[in-house]
């Protein structure tokens, strides 16, 4: 798709639903706002993006999105027609929302620009990116970024500031000098998700809060929200700062900001922490949300994530009793010694930390004495942290189509690398792709190369995806 004919000059920019995914778009706003800064650029989001929002300068108004319990939008009608008010010449939505796709259709906006793969919806779009979902390499601001295009806008992974609300960033510094001691480093805990993904087993939170008071002399400061279920929800350490179900979201992002370390899962707050640079330690649990896709931009990072180890025939849907029993305390400690041992990384390096941790390979073999032939280096390539799983076939194609689904779906397979078995794979990848209604593996040749250098494995990869 080619350039557009005129730059825009009001801009109306589309992301209306969780949190994470919100922040995440800041980067594209961001980078209009660079690209023309004479444009007046609005946003359509959900009541809790509204609330990170509001406090970035180079927004101009927001448009709220009120979601009710059965995902439709209460106040639709009345969107559509302030937003026609407004005489916007330019639309970009970000989410594939059938609602949002036509709101901007709704209001006669001339210049619509959205997903080219998601039909029916790319109707409503005048203007149609191919958005490069399959390609599990790249990183969500990465795929929202795409969608600039028409304007030559590059998608690059650049530094987006964050803006915080003056009275919140004063109440919590004042907090923060009063409770805790200047001398030392902050380390933040965030106990809670909101709701797509889990959080940190609050077990292994507060046997590692323990250890870390023994071992380092550092600040401790535990945020999030609780229910009465949660140990957290009267949770009583001195010597701890407990901020919990006692912030707004701006005061929660001054307090990420005042820290010096941050520890979390993959959630809204913990993308905050990243554009803030923290060093962290990043909880990475669900299936489908790899770290090459949602992970931290942070330069000093560690990623924990094991979603090969589940015990179950499930795609989307974890179980934390057991899928993450593996996250103790020791887990915890052994990260947190090794953050405070790291260097700064390039964004390179960042890269391929997350493609590390992204990357699930089944290598298959026609026969055992094949595969015994690379037993080695694929055991020095799982030491180093890049999961391969090898197999070979059984003869009887039912058996093989099953076996070969199973292994994708329990060890959440991306990359099939091997030799041979193209029926069986085509079925399976078609399994996954529009039955389970998943990423379909990408197959590729299997490699000649013969050393266990970490990085050219996973470039090979990398290439495959592309």
């Amino acid at each position: 798709m080619g350039s557009l004919k005129q730059s825009p000059k009001k801009i109306l920019l589309q992301r209306a639903d969780k949190l994470g995914d919100v922040i995440l778009s800041l980067p594209t706003i961001y980078a209009i706002h660079k690209a023309f800064p004479n444009a007046t650029i609005d946003v359509v989001t959900s009541e809790i993006g509204q609330q990170i929002l509001l406090s970035q300068p180079y927004i101009n108004h927001i448009h709220c999105v009120k979601w009710k319990e059965n995902q439709k939008p209460s106040n639709f009608f009345e969107l559509i027609s302030s937003i026609k008010q407004q005489n916007y010449d330019t639309y970009i939505s970000l989410w594939n929302n059938p609602y949002m796709a036509l709101l901007g259709f709704f209001a006669r906006i001339p210049h619509r620009i959205g997903d080219k793969t998601n039909w029916p919806l790319n109707l409503l779009y005048s203007t149609k990116i191919k958005q490069r979902w399959e390609n599990i390499s790249y990183h969500q601001i990465e795929l929202n970024l795409e969608l600039l295009k028409p304007f030559n806008i590059p998608s690059i992974l650049e530094h987006t500031p964050v803006f915080i609300e003056k009275n919140a960033e004063e109440k919590i510094k004042k907090i923060f000098e009063e409770s805790l001691n200047a001398t030392k480093k902050t380390v933040l805990i965030f106990t809670a998700t909101g709701g797509s993904n889990y959080p940190i087993p609050e077990n292994a939170v507060i046997s590692f809060i323990d250890i870390l008071q023994k071992k380092h002399k550092v600040n401790i400061v535990v945020a999030g929200q609780a229910n009465k279920k949660s140990a957290f929800y009267q949770y009583n350490n001195e010597s701890v700062l407990n901020l919990i179900n006692s912030t707004t979201l701006q005061e929660l992002t001054a307090a990420i900001k005042w820290s010096d370390y941050y520890i979390g899962p993959d959630t809204g707050p913990t993308h905050i922490a990243s554009f803030f640079r923290k060093n962290m330690i990043f909880f990475s649990s669900r299936k489908p949300n790899p770290p090459a896709r949602w992970g931290s931009l942070s330069a000093n990072q560690r990623i924990i994530r094991r979603d090969y180890t589940c015990k179950y025939f499930c795609v989307k849907k974890c179980h934390p009793k057991e899928c993450f029993s593996y996250l103790n305390a020791d887990v915890l400690m052994n990260e947190f010694q090794t953050l405070l041992n790291n260097e700064s990384n390039t964004p390179m390096d960042i890269k391929m930390y997350h493609l590390q941790h992204t990357f699930r390979i089944l290598r298959i073999y026609k026969t055992e004495i094949d595969r015994a032939r690379d037993s080695d280096i694929i055991c020095q390539l799982n030491n180093k942290g890049l999961f391969i799983k090898t197999i070979v076939l059984p003869k009887n194609p039912l058996k093989r189509l099953t076996t070969l689904i199973h292994m994708i779906i329990r060890y959440n397979i991306n990359i099939i690398e091997g030799q041979g078995h193209k029926i069986s794979i085509a079925c399976a990848r078609f399994y996954m792709g529009a039955i389970a209604v998943y990423v379909k593996p990408i197959v590729v040749k299997q490699s000649t190369t013969k050393h266990s250098h970490l990085d050219n494995h996973i470039q090979y990869y990398q290439k495959a995806c592309v």
